[in-house]
């Protein structure tokens, strides 16, 4: 039995306070666009005397907002923690949401009026993870940074074997994460449901079309005999060579040989079921 577990991506990365070149940043290289849900921790100041140099956490110093005009972003607060796409802020605070096509990357600086960041102390521990994941077509942009302080996001995916012959112990995907998620699930292989006549003719997932007289007896009476078949809490949710199956926090799905109950041990060959993410909210 094959068991494969999901989960989404997460990490953490640090921004210090005189950093204003080489940023730290995150790149979607994925073919999904992907928001991400940022967290950040610590204490930073953006000077070293009089009130710059008070310690603030991401949401920067509220008690300075006369500076702003000389600040690198003069809408949002001094020292606040600022997001960044193609030189424009898009999110500010020690809570903040960013949405990344495919292939762009986000950096990260403490906002400080700009050439005076040596004077700056402390850093901000900022925590990522997966908050949504869409396949809205977003072309790839252009914009993708490649430096030692960049983080490439990807998504799991894998492969499992489903056995023709399998009826128990069947191969199975937990959802481990806390999100919904949307697979896509790609079938390759040849199998049968039976090792004489009509039943042995090796047939892909989409299953045997050919009339045997055995389609009432099969598992799931209304899909093809030898379709793969995705399984939820003993209801069949998809079936064939290419499937989108929903699993939410904790759910699993396993795959199966359509074929007659405890028929199985007569049936030969496999398929090889490819997974990846499609979505997930």
């Amino acid at each position: 039995m094959t068991l494969s577990s999901i989960t989404l991506p997460s990490g953490e990365i640090t921004v210090f306070a005189n950093e204003e070149n080489n940023l730290p940043s995150l790149t979607n290289t994925t073919n999904k666009t992907v928001k991400l849900k940022l967290e950040a921790e610590g204490q930073w100041s953006y000077g070293g005397k009089d009130a710059f140099a008070n310690q603030v956490d991401g949401d920067g110093n509220t008690t300075q907002t006369g500076r702003n005009p000389y600040m690198r972003f003069p809408d949002i607060t001094p020292s606040a923690l600022v997001a960044v796409k193609n030189g424009q802020a898009v999110a500010s605070g020690k809570e903040q949401t960013v949405e990344l096509r495919p292939s762009e990357s986000v950096t990260f600086i403490n906002n400080d009026q700009p050439g005076v960041y040596g004077d700056n102390s402390g850093s901000l521990t900022l925590k990522w993870s997966i908050a949504a994941i869409s396949s809205d077509g977003s072309d790839p942009t252009n914009n993708s940074i490649s430096n030692d302080k960049n983080t490439e996001i990807t998504l799991p995916s894998g492969e499992i074997t489903v056995f023709a012959n399998e009826e128990q112990n069947l191969p199975q995907l937990t959802n481990e994460s806390d999100k919904t998620i949307t697979l896509k699930l790609q079938a390759e292989g040849l199998w049968d449901y039976g090792d004489t006549e009509i039943f042995a003719k090796k047939v892909d997932a989409h299953g045997n079309s050919e009339n045997s007289g055995r389609e009432p007896y099969v598992r799931f009476p209304n899909i093809a005999p030898a379709a793969l078949v995705a399984v939820k809490n003993d209801q069949a949710v998809a079936s064939g060579k290419e499937q989108l199956v929903e699993l939410k926090p904790g759910e699993i799905v396993s795959f199966i040989n359509n074929d007659q109950p405890n028929v199985y041990g007569d049936n030969s060959g496999t398929q090889t079921v490819k997974w990846s993410i499609w979505s997930a909210n």
